[in-house]
């Protein structure tokens, strides 16, 4: 008798009956499936606790791992670190406590899961393999959903985000980017390019459907720099040809289907966006609105961000301190930032970041990307197996683009992919830099006890 496909998978993966497994499964349920019971579904947005429940559940472990194994990871001297000096500057600005307990949650909860995931998952065989085909298998789900809303008659636009809600398509766009890169670093390990493909279809035949313009040049961008990195270290000149024809197909196939598809909307075509001031003109868009907010265009929004930090040369350097830029409708809060502000509301992550965290925190925010850059790097030199080189190839793309993502849109809030990222990055950080455990009689011993 043939055993049904659970049993297999329990067969082949037996960690997915450990509870660090059920957790961020539970957790990645809720976040994939919580937006859309909010919309289309109706359910009240205080559904949304449930999601926060989980990721809290989750940071609750890592703190309970750290105490009893009585080991810190270096990442939560930075988390730490952050918290204290940038809490210190939101105290003086006037920033209450619920605002600033909020606006360090929404900052730290997926960097906590990473924590979480890097302290205790260890090296469960096969995750790494599971890994890449999850991704496919979440990408190729929320496509078969948008096409069903389409069939149903769901206009094409931002809310045509497959599960993650109503205006889900920074969300969306975000988990492609993802998947795209861990496809892009299993091809640049296995010379396969199955993965490839499917990411490269599915991510754009979801991007047509939500008629995401950055999504096409975010890729290209993505695949040469990929390109670019293969041929540094392997100088394969037929990888080159792969890359081209790819590129090409999608412009000759996709783009006349994007067009009939989106310009509707705007009444311009995708190629239309290659001239210069037609660009300007839709990265500077603003829409001033004091009575209400407003919205700050990505290409204005650093410009403003700037501006506002003239104030004095403490907000240059420190910015208005941690949850400064944060509110919350559910909750009632707003933070201190926002009372100097004609915008109500910032276009980007980047905007928002600086007029937090100033000049000392986005140069703290490129160091990080350089150190687990370096990090990822390091560990590809001891020869990992194929599907781990993958997702540490992946890690590097990604991670090499996350400054165009904050400058793209308000992408710290896109859970799905940071759940996908931290969880992603504290596994191979784990499987490259983990002390082993420490013996029971290692322990030092107290002062009192040497009497």
């Amino acid at each position: 008798m043939e055993p049904h496909a659970e049993d297999r998978a329990e067969a082949r993966y037996p960690w997915m009956k450990q509870w660090w497994f059920l957790l961020l499964a539970m957790l990645f349920v809720f976040e994939v499936i919580t937006p859309f019971l909010q919309w289309p579904i109706g359910l009240p947005k205080t559904v949304i606790l449930a999601t926060e429940g989980a990721v809290a559940l989750t940071v609750f472990s890592a703190f309970a791992v750290m105490l009893t194994e009585d080991r810190i990871p270096k990442g939560m001297l930075v988390i730490l670190g952050m918290t204290l000096v940038w809490g210190v500057v939101a105290f003086f600005e006037g920033q209450s406590l619920a605002t600033f307990l909020w606006g360090w949650w929404r900052f730290f909860a997926f960097p906590l899961v990473g924590v979480f995931t890097y302290l205790v998952i260890g090296d469960p065989k096969g995750f790494a393999e599971w890994f890449i085909k999850f991704c496919l298998a979440l990408l190729a789900f929320q496509v078969m959903v948008q096409i069903i809303m389409f069939g149903l008659g769901y206009p094409v636009g931002d809310n045509m985000s497959g599960t993650l809600g109503k205006n889900g398509v920074m969300q969306f766009t975000m988990m492609v980017f993802f998947v795209t890169c861990m496809a892009v670093g299993h091809w640049m390990v296995t010379n396969q390019l199955k993965y490839l493909l499917w990411a490269l279809v599915l991510g754009t035949a979801g991007s047509v459907l939500d008629t995401t313009k950055f999504y096409f040049f975010g890729i290209v961008a993505i695949l040469l720099v990929a390109l670019a990195l293969n041929m540094v270290q392997g100088g394969r000149f037929r990888r080159l040809i792969i890359f081209l024809g790819i590129i090409s197909l999608g412009a000759v196939v996709i783009v006349p289907v994007f067009n009939k598809l989106a310009a509707p909307l705007d009444n311009k075509m995708l190629q239309d966006y290659l001239d210069p001031d037609v660009l300007i003109e839709y990265l500077m868009y603003t829409n001033i609105n004091t009575s209400g907010g407003g919205y700050v265009g990505r290409g204005y929004a650093p410009i403003y961000a700037w501006e506002q930090l003239q104030r004095d040369m403490t907000t240059t350097l420190f910015g208005y301190g941690l949850g400064s830029r944060t509110t919350s409708t559910l909750l009632g809060l707003t933070g201190a930032g926002f009372q100097e502000d004609i915008y109500g509301v910032n276009g980007s992550t980047l905007g928002a970041w600086m007029l937090e965290y100033g000049l000392f925190g986005m140069l703290l925010f490129l160091l990080v990307i350089i150190w687990i850059t370096m990090r990822l790097f390091q560990y590809l030199k001891t020869n990992p197996e194929p599907y781990k080189a993958s997702i540490a190839y992946g890690l590097i793309l990604f991670t090499a683009f996350w400054p165009v993502w904050i400058w793209y849109h308000n992408v710290w809030s896109g859970e799905v992919m940071k759940a996908l990222y931290w969880i992603s990055l504290g596994y191979i950080l784990r499987q490259a830099f983990a002390p082993p455990p420490r013996p029971a009689s290692s322990r030092v011993r107290l002062p009192h006890e040497n009497r």
